[in-house]
């Protein structure tokens, strides 16, 4: 399941030049100064942000990832900085979604 959720990230246009290839759940909740995620999170764009985002959300639902320094993932906020690509990337995941 960790190498879909890359592939999901990896699906919006802009994620891949980050070069982001874990998706352990260690990798996703290090601390601020402890690299992981977070850290490639706060070199984002707006629209990386909200990718990113996303992809937490569907990863886990119940987490409250405000707690590990993301924000909340909104949806209207996202569709309204996204690019056309980026759109598409959410959109594809709408037609074939999936939860781990």
């Amino acid at each position: 399941m960790k190498a879909r959720m890359i592939a999901l990230l990896n699906s919006f246009p802009t994620m891949p030049r980050k070069g982001i290839t874990d998706w352990s759940g260690d990798f996703v909740t290090l601390p601020k100064d402890g690299g992981g995620l977070l850290d490639a999170y706060r070199g984002c764009s707006s629209g990386e942000k909200r990718a990113i985002e996303f992809c937490l959300n569907v990863w886990n639902t119940e987490t409250d990832w405000t707690e590990y320094g993301y924000r909340r993932f909104n949806l209207a906020h996202a569709i309204g900085i996204w690019d056309d690509k980026h759109r598409a990337a959410f959109l594809a995941w709408c037609h074939d979604p999936f939860f781990p």
